[in-house]
């Protein structure tokens, strides 16, 4: 007789849900957005009290470059935003292949909320009103792509930390397949693309700024 594992949270079993109009996968890529927006709004109140460090959003460089102190390179910036993001997806992509690290793949989408929101005060305080202007053009879509690049991403890590836990702890195989696999290799490639577009679309419009600015 096959051992069952009690329901882990925010590890489903697609093919056993009670209702069938329940879509796991909308439910969990929801909750990425949700953590993603509060970790923004964390990001943004705790930084108007005290400074968090730079490097989680980079909002001081981008002061910089708008205001002219700091020479903007488009290729080694790009770069820079490129290889932020995709730390963030690879942190997300091994952390699937991890059982029970549920809890951690979403803490990612939320950490990095933080960061924009830390970015988005750094630029607000620095140009005031048009902070705004360059929150809407730079920022948010960048913000967006990235929320998206890393949500994707995490509803497979969710499935397949979920399979491999019941695999060790109740030798369930039934979520362990080539074809899920696959997919999240797929996933990780789609993930990349989006974030290598996120980096491109934040520096293009950083570049736009620059000549109104």
């Amino acid at each position: 007789m096959k051992r069952k594992l009690p329901q882990i949270i925010f590890t489903p079993r697609v093919g056993r849900r009670k209702n069938p109009k329940d879509k796991p996968f909308a439910r969990y890529l929801t909750n990425g957005y949700f953590l993603f927006l509060a970790g923004i709004i964390i990001g943004c109140v705790i930084n108007g009290f005290m400074s968090l460090p730079s490097f989680l959003g980079g909002g001081t460089r981008l002061a910089a470059i708008l205001s002219g102190t700091e020479a903007f390179d488009f290729g080694g910036y790009f770069l820079e935003c490129f290889a932020l993001c995709m730390t963030s997806v690879a942190i997300v992509f091994v952390l699937g292949f991890t059982a029970a690290a549920v809890p951690v793949v979403y803490a990612v989408p939320a950490f990095r909320g933080i960061g924009f929101g830390v970015m988005m005060t750094e630029i607000y305080s620095a140009f005031d009103l048009k902070g705004a202007l360059i929150c809407l053009v730079a920022v948010i879509p960048y913000a967006a792509i990235t929320v998206v690049s890393l949500c994707v991403l995490s509803m497979d890590a969710v499935l397949i930390s979920g399979s491999l836990t019941r695999f060790l702890f109740a030798g369930d195989v039934s979520g362990v397949n080539g074809t899920r696999l696959r997919g999240y290799f797929v996933k990780l490639f789609i993930s990349s693309a989006a974030a290598a577009f996120g980096a491109f679309a934040h520096c293009v419009g950083v570049k736009l700024l620059m000549t109104v600015m």
